[in-house]
């Protein structure tokens, strides 16, 4: 069962089509297997290499690492949250 709150394209369609017809065969789709994790779990495992860049640039560049961990960080959550947020504002 999938629930449908906006119109889907013709993509989306195809793509659930596929998805079905391999849920009635008995199979199930990979991305299905995989565990789903939450938008801080995310968020969590890709602060962590950031941190230890700004780390390692602050050791060679006094002063950097704070404005790149920053910067940094602030790209991470857009790339994280940008679907969130285009589904919310449909």
């Amino acid at each position: 069962f999938q629930s449908v709150r906006l119109c889907p394209s013709r993509e989306h369609i195809t793509n659930a089509e596929k998805i079905y017809a391999q849920l009635k065969a008995g199979k199930t789709p990979r991305r299905l297997k995989l565990p789903r994790t939450r938008l801080w779990q995310r968020l969590a495992l890709t602060l962590l290499p950031i941190a230890g860049i700004s780390f390692v640039a602050d050791t060679f560049l006094p002063g950097i690492g704070l404005v790149l961990m920053l910067l940094l960080s602030m790209v991470a959550g857009y790339s994280l949250t940008r679907r969130l947020e285009s589904l919310s504002a449909e």
